[in-house]
C-alpha cells in the first residue's frame, strides 16, 4: 500500500513540469511499441583553455676572451716586450644565440637576461632583445611556420684568470611572463614601455631611448602605484649623494648611491637599455641599468 501511494505521488508531482503526455498499450505477450525519441541540437562550445608550448633553442655560450697583447722586439735590451692590446670577446657563429618559438594557442612574452656569477661580477652580458613577444600561431598552419624570434648575447668586461682555463662567468635565464604589471616613461615623452615582473619582487623593462636625456625624471608605474626616480634634494649637496625611488612626496624605495639615477640621465637617442629593479626587500631596493 505504501508503494502504491508513492507511485501516485510521484506521478502527480511530475504533471506540472510535463508539456505533453503520450500513452500506448501493449496487449500481447512479446508485443512492443515503437516510440520515437526526439532531440534538439544546440551548438555550445566552451572557451578553449590556454595551452603553453614554447620551444627554446640556444647555442653553446662558449666564448673566448682575447687580450690581443702585442709582442714587440726591443733592440736595446735584445728582448721581447709585451704591449697591452685592446681585449675582445669572441665566439663561434650562433654560440650566443637564443631562439624562442611559440607553439601555444595564445600569445607569449619571454624575458631573456644574463646574470654574472659572484666571482665574475665585473663581466657584463647584454641581449640585443631583452623582451621577446610572440603572437599565437595561425590555426591549421604548419609546425615550422610558428612565430619565432632570436636574441643574441654580447659579453663585456675584463676577465682575470689563468690562460687556457675555462670558467663559468654567468648564466642566462629565459622566463615566460604574463601581461605587463606596469610601465616606464620619461618626462616629456609620450611613449611608455612595459614593465614585467621577472620574478617575485623583481621588475624588468627593456626600452630604446627616443632622445638624449639630461636630468629627466623617470616615471614608473607598478601594480597601479606611480613612482619616479628623481634626485633627493635634501642630500643633493652631500659628498655621498643619494637618490631615491619616490612615490609622490614619500620616499618608498631607496636606491643606494647615485649610479642608477646618473645613468638614467645619460641615455642616448637610439640606444637600447635594460632596467632591472630588485624590490624583494623594500628596505634595501637595488636597481641596475645596462646598455644592450
Amino acid at each position: 500500500m505504501r508503494r502504491f501511494i508513492a507511485l501516485i505521488t510521484a506521478f502527480l508531482i511530475s504533471l506540472p513540469f510535463a508539456h505533453h503526455i503520450f500513452a500506448a498499450s501493449i496487449t500481447s505477450n512479446g508485443g512492443a511499441e515503437l516510440t520515437p525519441i526526439k532531440v534538439s541540437y544546440e551548438l555550445n562550445t566552451s572557451e578553449a583553455e590556454e595551452v603553453y608550448y614554447v620551444d627554446v633553442i640556444w647555442g653553446s655560450f662558449e666564448n673566448t676572451y682575447k687580450t690581443n697583447d702585442v709582442k714587440v722586439w726591443n733592440p736595446e735590451t735584445l728582448m721581447y716586450e709585451i704591449e697591452s692590446g685592446t681585449p675582445e670577446w669572441t665566439c663561434r657563429n650562433g654560440a650566443n644565440t637564443v631562439k624562442i618559438t611559440n607553439h601555444s594557442n595564445t600569445a607569449v612574452t619571454a624575458l631573456v637576461s644574463y646574470t654574472p656569477t659572484g666571482n665574475y661580477s665585473g663581466i657584463t652580458g647584454t641581449f640585443d632583445k631583452g623582451v621577446i613577444s610572440l603572437a599565437a600561431p595561425v590555426e591549421n598552419s604548419s609546425y615550422d611556420s610558428a612565430p619565432s624570434e632570436s636574441a643574441n648575447l654580447t659579453l663585456g668586461g675584463v676577465l682575470n684568470t689563468e690562460a687556457g682555463t675555462q670558467v663559468k662567468v654567468g648564466s642566462v635565464s629565459i622566463s615566460l611572463v604574463g601581461e605587463p604589471v606596469g610601465s616606464l616613461g620619461f618626462a616629456g615623452d609620450s611613449v611608455s614601455y612595459p614593465i614585467f615582473e621577472q620574478a617575485d619582487g623583481i621588475y624588468y623593462a627593456s626600452f630604446t631611448a627616443l632622445s638624449d636625456t639630461s636630468e629627466v625624471d623617470t616615471y614608473i608605474n607598478i601594480d597601479g602605484t606611480a613612482y619616479y626616480i628623481a634626485e633627493d634634494h635634501e642630500t643633493k649637496l652631500t659628498t655621498d649623494r643619494c637618490f631615491c625611488f619616490r612615490a609622490g612626496m614619500t620616499v618608498k624605495l631607496g636606491l643606494q648611491k647615485p649610479d642608477v639615477y646618473k645613468k638614467m640621465t645619460e641615455l642616448f637617442e637610439g640606444r637600447s637599455y635594460t632596467l632591472i629593479i630588485d624590490a624583494t626587500d623594500p628596505d634595501a631596493v637595488t636597481a641596475s641599468l645596462t646598455e644592450n
